[in-house]
């Protein structure tokens, strides 16, 4: 992997922003969509920014998804806000950034010994399993998501180029989603946590492609099952230059 190339397109990208004044919006509608998508909304991107921009709700799509495309873009405007402020990532972070995602579509849900309300942005309390794995036993949660938080703020100050600050937010989205600490919506705070970290680290905020999802899926199980992030790696990385060739191509229109 060629990592001069993020460098040099992520200088490009900043010079434009500041040479153009180009405007965030629509890269920011494209993030809810895919962000959301990921998540399992079924909101197509003209519908979400359609919702978005002007406020017009697709009428054949389910209420959930609708709400949960709002609330994500909410989630996303808290997570700027509080980056511009350099808001360091603390664990009263994560709840909020969860509160805000589940704020319609959340509610009090069933734990193993007590009931928790995902609509606050609770983590967990009880077990979550696939056919192939175990998370973390939800008591491990506050602890390990202090420590999470613990471990970001100490890289984010040893940190020096782009290489190392995208692999941190690379790192966090990995292991948020191998600890799923909510109870729902994982997928969105997750990505908005990956976001968060950017901009803390003076990246450009970015989203991975729905498009790809299927190999992304593919490509993060086999590097959690083996061990290795390398590929998954590779495969952010290109992700990211993806993106920003598209900015950058857009704003050169």
């Amino acid at each position: 992997m060629k990592f001069d190339k993020v460098e040099k397109l992520v200088k490009t990208y900043k010079e434009l922003v500041a040479e153009t004044g180009y405007s965030k919006e629509y890269t920011y509608y494209e993030l809810v969509y895919n962000v959301t998508a990921f998540e399992g909304s079924l909101l197509t991107e003209s519908e979400v920014v359609d919702l978005l921009k002007y406020g017009e709700a697709p009428k054949k799509k389910p209420e959930k998804h609708i709400a949960l495309v709002k609330d994500c873009y909410t989630a996303l405007q808290y997570v700027l806000q509080m980056t511009k402020k350099k808001k360091p990532l603390t664990v009263e972070v994560l709840h909020e950034i969860s509160a805000r995602i589940m704020a319609h579509t959340g509610g009090v849900c069933k734990g193993d010994l007590e009931n928790y309300d995902s609509s606050k942005g609770e983590f967990r309390k009880g077990v979550v399993k696939n056919a192939s794995r175990l998370f973390p036993d939800y008591k491990r949660l506050p602890s390990l998501m202090g420590q999470f938080c613990d471990n970001i703020s100490k890289n984010i100050r040893l940190a020096d180029n782009v290489e190392e600050r995208s692999l941190l937010s690379y790192n966090a989205l990995y292991e948020l989603l191998n600890v799923f600490p909510f109870g729902e919506g994982n997928m969105c705070a997750a990505f908005l946590i990956y976001n968060y970290i950017q901009a803390l680290c003076d990246l450009p905020v970015s989203f991975l492609y729905k498009v790809d999802g299927v190999r992304f899926l593919a490509i993060f199980d086999q590097a959690r099952t083996m061990g290795n992030p390398h590929s998954y790696h590779v495969f952010c990385f290109k992700q990211y230059i993806k993106f920003l060739e598209e900015e950058i191509a857009e704003m050169n229109k």
